[in-house]
């Protein structure tokens, strides 16, 4: 909603006929004289888990419609592959606790500040920022590991593929990497900074530069429980915080864990032998002495 604003608003009605989106809504109520309660999921493309978008109206719901719209959503959400969904909710919100007997569990926590930006250029020789390339894949995937606790990585992962936020150097190593969501209302912003970098405020600025055009547009950045350290210097930016909203998910699907024997027994023939991966030793040996038909055999086999 930050970025696209009311989802009952035309532009937002808009953005669902991009199919990438998948966006599924539904209704639910408990009889005929009851208000509807509707609610909204969003599978996007790429992403392992859904995303709980809205539930109208706010306040004054249907507990019984509420737990099966949320359960019927959960449903079709697992139907166009997803495994799980996630939902961000105010801790002093109704819904908070109905979330939570609809099989809904916390991992983190995060506060949405809004930016003091208002399209003021950077000159380019103080870009800190750069497009993240291929090759920055693999340290941006370790940045995240090191900095997200397990929790958190479980319910939200870094999406499978290519990159494309931004990344911070600091000694020719990635420092700092964000995800942007652009929309016809805002930017939202999704940070991973490592709490070893220098001048934190005046790269947060730098950001300014690379948003253009705002277009009169806001510009949101979320703090997650994992990176609280941002408070502080957001604050010193006057950036303004939103209540403490609590992260939540609903596993769709559970790991099974798979023993090594299992495994080796995949690989068995009918005779019960297992069939090897890698060559066998002498067929290694003769491709050496082939390359060395010129050297007395008996040396070269001692040499093996």
């Amino acid at each position: 909603m930050l970025t696209r604003g009311s989802p009952l608003e035309l532009t937002a009605f808009l953005s669902h006929i991009d199919l990438r989106n998948g966006v599924i809504t539904a209704a639910a109520q408990t009889d005929r004289s009851s208000k509807p309660v509707l609610g909204q999921i969003r599978c996007a493309e790429g992403r392992r888990n859904a995303r709980l978008t809205f539930v109208y109206p706010d306040g004054d719901l249907d507990s019984l419609a509420l737990a099966a719209l949320l359960d019927g959503l959960a449903q079709q959400a697992g139907l166009a592959g997803s495994f799980g969904v996630l939902a961000e909710v105010d801790e002093l919100a109704p819904i908070f606790e109905t979330l939570r007997r609809s099989g809904y569990a916390v991992y983190g926590w995060q506060r949405i500040y809004l930016l003091p930006f208002q399209g003021k250029d950077v000159p380019e020789d103080e870009h800190q920022w750069f497009f993240a390339a291929p090759e920055d894949e693999i340290p941006i995937r370790q940045l995240f590991q090191s900095l997200v606790p397990p929790l958190a990585q479980a319910a939200d992962p870094l999406p499978p593929g290519r990159l494309y936020g931004l990344v911070y150097r600091e000694n020719d190593q990635i420092q700092a990497y964000i995800e942007s969501t652009y929309g016809p209302e805002g930017i939202y912003l999704r940070p991973l900074i490592h709490p070893n970098v220098v001048n934190i405020q005046a790269l947060l600025r730098s950001l300014e530069g690379l948003l253009l055009p705002l277009l009169d547009r806001k510009v949101y950045l979320t703090v997650r429980s994992h990176q609280s350290w941002l408070e502080n210097p957001l604050v010193a930016m006057n950036a303004l915080a939103t209540e403490r909203q609590a992260l939540m998910v609903k596993h769709l699907a559970s790991v099974q864990r798979k023993p090594l024997l299992s495994v080796a027994r995949s690989m068995m023939d009918d005779t019960g032998i297992v069939e090897p991966t890698i060559p066998p030793i002498r067929s290694t040996q003769k491709l050496v002495e082939k390359d060395l038909s010129g050297v007395n055999h008996s040396s070269q086999r001692e040499d093996i």
